[in-house]
């Protein structure tokens, strides 16, 4: 199917896509907002769901080879900010 990407947004996640869709990869980004992520473009599958929900989590990652994972604070930002604590997740 092709390469699943979580937060696909910011600046790793852009990079991310599009090395991939160069590269002739499919990407399947996964996002609680797909309206931030950018123009749609051929390769590109986006699946909108929050971080808790494991059932499109499972959807996103069947049949991908490659999972990739930028989650984390945003520069500047320490484990208690959002997204990690969010979550209950810590970068610890």
């Amino acid at each position: 199917m092709g390469r699943a990407l979580f937060c696909a947004t910011e600046p790793t996640g852009i990079q991310l896509i599009e090395q991939a869709l160069v590269g002739g990869d499919q990407v399947i980004a996964y996002h609680h907002n797909p309206s931030t992520i950018g123009p749609r473009q051929e390769g590109l599958m986006i699946m909108e769901g929050e971080l808790l929900d494991n059932d499109a989590i499972k959807q996103t990652v069947d049949g991908a080879y490659e999972v990739i994972s930028v989650l984390g604070p945003c520069p500047g930002e320490d484990g208690d900010s959002r997204p990690l604590s969010l979550y209950g997740l810590s970068p610890d």
